[in-house]
């Protein structure tokens, strides 16, 4: 699913060079991954991702929408996609 932590290390599997990627703020300021203003078409979830808290964005189902197999996918922050990505990058530097 886009702009998932899914994603991202599916990127990182497959070696990508880079990874693409949007950002929301929701309204106690914090930075979200999510392509949409809206949270309708990853989610189902017809709010404004600037009206809705963080608590409530990661209540948010991002995955069910593009496969089962991803039901419960959390829409992720910023911080997170960092953390993840950092954390990959690392692994594979040390396989090399």
């Amino acid at each position: 699913p886009e702009n998932t932590l899914a994603a991202f290390k599916r990127a990182m599997d497959d070696m990508a060079d880079y990874i693409e990627l949007d950002v929301q703020l929701t309204a106690d300021d914090e930075v979200v991954v999510m392509h949409d203003a809206s949270a309708a078409r990853t989610t189902g979830v017809d709010r404004k991702i600037s009206e809705m808290t963080l608590e409530e964005v990661k209540q948010l189902d991002a995955g069910s929408s593009f496969s089962a197999e991803y039901a419960g996918e959390q829409v992720p922050t910023l911080e997170e996609v960092e953390q993840i990505m950092k954390d990959l990058d690392e692994r594979k530097e040390a396989l090399s």
